[in-house]
């Protein structure tokens, strides 16, 4: 698997109207985060 990105910081710049997609896209690289992180534990396990 690729190397962990950390997810983009929240600035102060992010217009407010897409401040809603923001935290939307922060969430989701959480989820994949824990996804990648359950996966590679599996992985371990299985021995792959």
């Amino acid at each position: 698997l690729a190397p962990r990105r950390q997810p983009a910081a929240l600035s102060g710049d992010v217009p407010p109207q897409l401040l809603g997609y923001v935290s939307v896209m922060l969430k989701l690289a959480g989820e994949v985060d824990q996804l990648r992180e359950k996966l590679l534990d599996s992985a371990r396990a299985w021995n792959i």
